[in-house]
């Protein structure tokens, strides 16, 4: 077990389901800092969970701060690793409508594995269960793990960010949602901030 992982906040679900939006918005809060080795294309994703590098997290778990790390899909692959390095840890599982994110998995522009993202709908529906029944025996086993579902998030988002702050035991904070309702706004504006390491620490987030 990682030794002061009940510092860290995991943010998983499957692509397209809100993860990018979710780690957006609550990095602003002073408490928390994101870590991110991702690149253009995995905006605000780290290796370390997708590679279970127990030691990486481990030292992540020394800073001042309280840690964000986000990769999506990670509960699908390695949900015995988290359940047995990370039971402390808090999860924000985000959840989109099977038919939905179907149809964004599908979309010719998607951030999605080409491989993916051309297959069968039957292929996609099986990853989709997939994933979701290792997220429901990852909230089984784990203390602290709370699902966002992407209707919700988009109908009611300041309701919503009230209720993953008091889950996350944080101090009370107004978060700036002004860029809730577009992941492509978001992303446009990650993308610049990766080409300004000045601006990425004014941000409260670091690329390692």
């Amino acid at each position: 077990m990682i030794n002061g992982n009940e510092k860290l906040i995991i943010i998983c679900g499957m692509a397209h389901s809100g993860t990018t939006i979710v780690a957006h918005i609550i990095r602003q809060h002073p408490e928390f800092k994101l870590f991110n080795n991702g690149s253009m294309r995995h905006i605000l994703e780290n290796d370390f969970l997708l590679n279970a590098n127990a030691e990486k997290i481990k030292d992540l778990t020394k800073e001042e701060k309280r840690i964000i790390l986000k990769r999506p899909w990670v509960e699908s692959g390695r949900v015995d690793w988290l359940i047995n390095n990370m039971p402390d840890a808090y999860y924000l599982y985000c959840l989109k409508d099977k038919e939905k994110i179907i149809t964004s998995w599908s979309a010719k522009k998607s951030f999605v594995n080409p491989g993916f993202r051309n297959s069968s709908y039957e292929e996609k529906s099986k990853a989709y269960d997939e994933c979701y029944r290792n997220a429901m025996k990852l909230k089984e086993k784990v203390k602290k793990f709370m699902i966002i579902k992407n209707d919700e998030l988009l109908l009611s988002p300041r309701k919503m960010f009230d209720d993953i702050n008091a889950f996350l035991d944080a101090t009370e904070f107004s978060y700036d949602l002004s860029d809730v309702s577009s992941t492509k706004s978001i992303k446009t504006k990650l993308i610049e901030d990766i080409k300004r390491p000045n601006k990425i620490q004014n941000n409260n987030y670091k690329m390692l």
